[in-house]
């Protein structure tokens, strides 16, 4: 899928937006971030995604 230029989906945005806020964040910390009940694993594949899309 890489370079597939798809747009973001609205989870990805929400850690895109936090990404941009805060600068590089690792995993957990993005985790951490999101203040609210989401998976890690959910977290991890929708940074995949975006590595993907890029």
């Amino acid at each position: 899928m890489q370079g597939a230029g798809a747009n973001p989906t609205a989870g990805e945005l929400e850690l895109l937006n936090l990404l941009w806020e805060h600068g590089g964040l690792s995993l957990s910390e993005v985790h951490d971030c999101l203040g609210r009940d989401v998976g890690y694993t959910t977290v991890q594949t929708r940074l995949n995604r975006l590595v993907d899309k890029r």
